[in-house]
């Protein structure tokens, strides 16, 4: 045999090379199952290793067995912090390109859901974007048609951000007249405000022990002063108790008339039913773009709300009214937030501002002017929110506290704008 060395039988030469292959077989075993226990039995380099992970790889390894399945669900479990997703168009230079279908927004959102830590559970987006060419256009670019590729339609367009998204979250997506941006995102500068310019944000929530982030479909029946019973119930028939209820954003299209009437009979059920007003704010968007989250006669209502509730939520809100014109004047209101005293921490806390249309840079003669004194009072909070035609909420200090006798306030305002600070404290 060529190359080969032949073994002396009977006085015991070199070992033949078939011998010499199966040591190494039997070597090349031992190795693999070596790596194989390490891999699969040795919790510390699963442990080690896994903390690295995204969610999305870690919900890959939890199909592997039953060990990494365990591990991952235990490292993802204790994941609760809050992610976001911000682009603004006033970012951008005439030189930056992105082929992503969706440009630069569309590219951080792909970006981000593959990267972060937690599960979202709920996504809200409020975006200036209706159509998938609003969100690839870049001012002072000349698009081709050969370009226009990937989603056309605003449904189309929601449709393939829910796809990116873990199928059991809910993605509420609006279109406002302009938004406000928190800082630290991928794409923009601390507190940033657009007002038609161009731009998208969205809050990516996780489960959070003690918290619980619900969708409130409006009745028409609800307008009409009725429904509230049927309401109450259907908030017991989901597990959730109204009376852990700390906050409900409200968010209306079409008439102002809607939502004016749906936060003053959610104050008076709430009042009546469990002796406590939770923060309601909100506004007047453009379009609800998320179909079918709730049936056609609710939609038809033009109404939707999100509630917070939980025994570990709390939430204070503030107005800023007509007479508030100067970045003193703001700073001097939103400071009562802060006056508030609540347990904000980094990661477990963000801001809405529903401001008018009227407000912004032209009222104050200056960019950026509330969300900057917001940020400069909570700079690890995030602050989400957009303008609107019409703004819901009130002064509500009282962090779910139990008033006896609380009497009602206006929550329906024009030319103002309304600060909610929310916090999620796990521990």
């Amino acid at each position: 045999m060529y190359g080969c060395v032949e073994t002396n039988r009977e006085g015991g030469g070199e070992p033949s090379v078939e011998m010499a292959n199966q040591e190494d077989r039997d070597l090349d075993q031992v190795v693999v199952d070596a790596s194989a226990w390490v891999m699969t039995e040795c919790r510390e380099f699963v442990k080690r290793t896994f903390t690295f992970l995204p969610a999305k790889e870690l919900n890959t390894c939890a199909r592997v067995c039953k060990v990494w399945q365990r591990e991952a669900h235990r490292i993802l479990s204790r994941r609760q912090d809050l992610n976001w997703v911000s682009e603004l168009k006033s970012c951008h230079t005439t030189n930056e390109k992105t082929t992503h279908p969706l440009g630069f927004f569309g590219h951080y959102f792909q970006k981000t859901t593959q990267s972060i830590g937690p599960i979202p559970k709920f996504a809200l987006m409020f975006t200036e974007y209706s159509k998938g060419l609003d969100y690839r256009s870049i001012p002072g670019q000349k698009k081709k048609k050969s370009e226009d590729n990937g989603p056309q339609k605003s449904q189309e367009v929601v449709d393939y951000f829910k796809s990116l998204l873990p199928q059991d979250c809910v993605l509420l997506s609006l279109m406002t007249p302009g938004i406000v941006v928190p800082k630290d995102s991928l794409s923009t500068k601390p507190g940033m405000e657009s007002e038609g310019e161009g731009g998208a944000t969205c809050a990516l929530f996780p489960n959070i022990p003690g918290v619980r982030i619900n969708l409130l479909p409006i009745s028409p029946k609800l307008l009409q002063g009725g429904y509230k019973e049927e309401l109450w119930q259907r908030w017991l028939e989901a597990g959730i108790s109204p009376n852990d209820t700390q906050c409900v954003l409200l968010f209306g299209w079409g008439f102002i008339s809607g939502v004016q009437q749906a936060a003053a009979e959610l104050q008076r059920l709430f009042q009546e039913k469990a002796r406590k007003n939770p923060v309601i704010a909100g506004g007047i968007v453009n379009r609800l773009l998320s179909k079918g989250l709730c049936s056609k006669s609710e939609e038809s209502s033009g109404v939707i709300g999100v509630t917070f509730s939980g025994p570990n939520v709390k939430a204070i809100s503030v107005i800023l009214n007509e007479q508030v014109r100067t970045r003193s004047e703001a700073k001097t209101a939103i400071a009562r937030l802060k006056e508030a005293n609540l347990p904000v921490r980094p990661k477990f806390s963000l801001g809405f501002m529903f401001a008018c249309a009227g407000r912004g840079q032209h009222f104050y003669e200056e960019d950026n002017v509330e969300s900057e004194e917001f940020h400069k009072l909570f700079p690890d909070t995030p602050l989400f929110g957009f303008f609107g035609g019409g703004e819901i909420g009130c002064y509500n200090l009282t962090a779910g506290r139990d008033i006896e006798g609380l009497l009602l306030s206006n929550t329906a305002h024009a030319y103002t704008t309304i600060m909610c600070l929310l916090t999620f404290d796990p521990s």
